[in-house]
């Protein structure tokens, strides 16, 4: 299946973006920063004011968790604010490095869900990619974390000569085919784009 990761998010707001999927992972990555930090300090902290050692790596402890949840907090945020975009990006087509391949991604249902994170984790998918003289189409899921489409089983290929038609019905892209083969593909949204693309390579 094709490698699509739609809108950049740009290192710093990756990151945030990982975090606020990982409530876990944010609380320990802080927490073990804390604990390096407090453990490197402890001598000074004790030489300098008298805290006992274990004192100074308590607290550490403490305010790495602290951190880490912070951290995730706001992670969650930059992903309510960047989903909309990555997906609104995926769905309007993200071209290949060949000039003639394009692809295209329909989400439909979303499940799993992470405390304070508004989109789902994986959506149900179907990732068309038109190359120069035929359509391949895959159907499985897409994992919004990673932003990326997951296969699901067999490609469906079509070259552009033996598609009939091409519409959509406000609920499903709808394939029609010369030998009379009739395909839906849900999408929560219209691909206007999509349909306009494979309708020049059907005419050509």
């Amino acid at each position: 299946m094709a490698h699509v990761h739609g809108k950049p998010l740009g290192t710093r707001r990756a990151a945030l973006w990982w975090l606020g999927w990982h409530p876990v992972g944010a609380a320990l990555t802080g927490t073990v920063v804390g604990l390096v930090l407090g453990n490197a300090t402890a001598i000074v902290f004790e030489l300098a004011f008298g805290v006992p050692v274990l004192g100074t790596m308590a607290l550490g402890i403490v305010l790495g968790f602290l951190a880490g949840v912070l951290v995730w907090f706001r992670g969650t945020s930059t992903v309510n604010e960047a989903y909309s975009e990555v997906v609104a990006s995926v769905e309007a087509g993200v071209r290949a490095a060949e000039v003639d391949a394009m692809t295209f991604v329909l989400l439909g249902e979303g499940v799993g869900s992470r405390p304070l994170v508004e989109p789902h984790r994986t959506y149900d998918a179907t990732v068309l990619r038109l190359d120069a003289d035929a359509l391949t189409v895959d159907v499985g899921t897409f994992d919004l974390v990673d932003r990326r489409p997951v296969p699901g089983g067999e490609s469906l290929g079509l070259p552009y000569e033996h598609v009939a038609s091409v519409e959509y019905d406000g609920a499903a892209l709808v394939l029609e085919t010369t030998a009379g083969d009739h395909f839906e593909f849900d999408t929560r949204s219209e691909p206007a784009e999509l349909v306009r693309v494979l309708r020049d390579r059907i005419r050509d």
